[in-house]
C-alpha cells in the first residue's frame, strides 16, 4: 500500500492517489480521491488496469511511458481529464465527470474524511491541514 503526495487542485479541492499494487510488476488496484476541503466531502475512482480496448485518448510521444506499456484508470483520468479543469470543481461535478467515461472502472463518494483500501485507512482532511488550515 502507498499513497502519493497530496496535490491541492484549488478553490478547497485537494487530490490524493492510492495504490494497492501486489509487486513491482503488478499495477493493482489505484484509486483516486477528490476532497473538497470547504464541503467535508469527497469522491473516489479507480480500479485496476485499463482494459486494452478501452477508448483513452494515447500517451503523447513526450511524456513518459507507463511500466510495462499498462496504465491505471486513475492514471488515465489524471492525464486525460484533470487538464480539462477549470477551477470551478466540486467533488460532485469530478465524480459526474468520471461516470461518464465508459473506461472508469469504479467510483462513488464518502461520507466521511476517512477512505479504506485493502484495510487501510487514509484520512482526507490531513491534506485539508496542509493546504487549508494554519
Amino acid at each position: 500500500m502507498s499513497s502519493g503526495a497530496a496535490v491541492d487542485l484549488g478553490h478547497g479541492i485537494v487530490r490524493q492517489y492510492i495504490s494497492a499494487s501486489t509487486n513491482a510488476c503488478d499495477i493493482g488496484e489505484n484509486i483516486i480521491v477528490y476532497y473538497d476541503c470547504t464541503g467535508a466531502v469527497g469522491v473516489w475512482l479507480g480500479g485496476g488496469d485499463l482494459p486494452m480496448d478501452a477508448a483513452v485518448p494515447p500517451i503523447p510521444d513526450h511524456e513518459p511511458k507507463p511500466i510495462l506499456g499498462v496504465e491505471s484508470v486513475s492514471e488515465a483520468f489524471i492525464r486525460t481529464e484533470e487538464s480539462g479543469f477549470t477551477g470551478d470543481e466540486t467533488s460532485e461535478t469530478i465524480l459526474a465527470r468520471a461516470q461518464r467515461l465508459d473506461w472508469v472502472a469504479e467510483s462513488g463518494t464518502l461520507s466521511q474524511s476517512r477512505v479504506s483500501v485493502n484495510g487501510h485507512s487514509f484520512d482526507m482532511s490531513c491534506a485539508c491541514a496542509m493546504y487549508y488550515r494554519n
